[in-house]
């Protein structure tokens, strides 16, 4: 392709593109409804499950931070409960699978936090 040929495509990228004012709340509202509301819903939904299924003893020193790219992060305040959790993270994330299969978790992160 000669320098001759890139002109034409070089040229569409330099004209603007007629835009028409959009009023501010609007646009925020659109990117609420397509951006962030279903990523709260995956938090919520994940949030829910977790208090269901976890177990008692840890219930109470570990939580459940929400799910991205399909990694449920849970946060623990001691490293004794990072380790009790880890010996039941298969089971657990079985049973989030189970219960969301739209969420699509993939594995369990634990954090100290």
């Amino acid at each position: 392709m000669s320098r001759e040929d890139d002109i034409p495509v070089l040229a569409r990228y330099l004209v603007k593109q007629e835009r028409k004012p959009v009023k501010l709340g609007m646009a925020i509202e659109e990117l609420f409804n397509t951006q962030l509301k279903p990523r709260y819903r995956q938090c919520e939904r994940i949030e829910e499950i977790w208090n269901e299924i976890i177990d008692e003893s840890l219930a109470g020193h570990c939580r459940c931070g929400g799910i991205k790219g399909g990694v449920v992060e849970v946060k623990v305040d001691s490293p004794v409960y990072s380790y009790q959790l880890s010996l039941v993270s298969g089971t657990l994330l079985e049973r989030i699978r189970e219960m969301a299969p739209g969420l699509k978790a993939k594995k369990i992160k634990v954090v100290l936090g």
